[in-house]
């Protein structure tokens, strides 16, 4: 099965991951992902803009891939308004390889796959995890639909499916369907802009309302963990197995999930903290080097490797 790894780099992009002091991490988690689906799950590919393929070509990653295509993404449509609605060139991508793949898979960079036979289902779509909010109570990062779309596009739905984490995206059955749906969805909502100050453009277009979609055309779907994240332990120091309901370790299937599936997620935002930051590449490093399935891969990238070891001691 074809795996592809989609990347839209903004202009000046500031995020905290891509600047010099601690981009080589991104980096080395990206090669991770690579590497792993080759080994597990069949060929991978990148969809990238120009200036995105440029940052990794500083350490030649991008040999790794199958096939690099650039066109779409450096020609993306609305792209004045890229940065708000970020999740949007991943969109545009899957539109456009559900016109030659019925079946593939999208992960994100950060993530990384370390067993085969994860993405078993019996369902036509299926995700990361559920999370869930309460809009009324606590940190929240999902806003009522009326912040997007107009009364009568929200009367559409059925709002009660709980939101999914698309880090893991496998596409099955009715593919282009529910893809071609979901697009021109996203369009009405980019091009209305309703509340330009909204919080949350990106993960309602995505996570929001995908599974809203699939729900309303009676398109099956499932989660590849078995634990629903609760986007309010974000507002206190919650240990990350409670963040989770429910616990990770309350299963032997949600700790086996748990340890093979590496997502940095939210933590590439916190690059500067020097726990974090350690932990993150301890386990990137470890994962593929100290694993021994990647046999010279050290070698193979050595500019990538040293550069990560020393922010690893700095």
């Amino acid at each position: 099965m074809n795996g592809y790894h989609t990347y839209y780099k903004f202009e000046n992009e500031s995020r905290k991951s891509y600047n010099e002091e601690y981009g080589a991490i991104d980096i080395l988690a990206q090669l991770a992902s690579i590497l792993f689906w080759k080994k597990n799950y069949g060929p991978i590919k990148l969809y990238a803009n120009t200036e995105y393929l440029d940052t990794i070509k500083k350490y030649g990653i991008e040999k790794e891939y199958d096939s690099i295509n650039t066109e779409l993404l450096d020609s993306i449509p609305f792209n004045d308004k890229a940065s708000k609605f970020w999740s949007f060139s991943k969109i545009h991508t899957a539109k456009e390889i559900s016109k030659h793949d019925k079946e593939f898979c999208i992960i994100d960079t950060d993530l990384w796959l370390k067993e085969p036979g994860l993405l078993n289902t019996d369902s036509d779509f299926l995700a990361f995890h559920d999370e869930y909010f309460d809009i009324n109570n606590g940190f929240n990062c999902y806003y009522e639909p009326a912040n997007w779309m107009e009364d009568d596009e929200v009367a559409k739905f059925d709002w009660s499916c709980l939101p999914l984490n698309c880090a893991i995206m496998y596409f099955k059955n009715r593919t282009q369907e529910l893809i071609d749906i979901w697009y021109d969805e996203v369009i009405k909502v980019i091009t209305l802009d309703k509340n330009p100050e909204t919080k949350g453009n990106t993960i309602f277009i995505e996570q929001r309302l995908l599974p809203t979609i699939a729900k309303k055309l009676g398109i099956s779907y499932d989660t590849i963990k078995p634990n629903t994240f609760r986007v309010d332990s974000f507002k206190d120091n919650i240990e990350w197995n409670k963040r989770w309901d429910p616990v990770l370790n309350s299963s032997d299937e949600s700790l086996r999930i748990e340890h093979s599936i590496t997502h940095i997620w939210i933590d590439k935002t916190k690059y500067k903290d020097d726990r974090i930051r350690k932990d993150i590449l301890s386990k990137i490093i470890t994962d593929i080097r100290d694993s021994q399935q990647f046999p010279g891969i050290g070698i193979k990238y050595k500019k990538l490797f040293d550069d990560c070891t020393n922010i690893l001691f700095k």
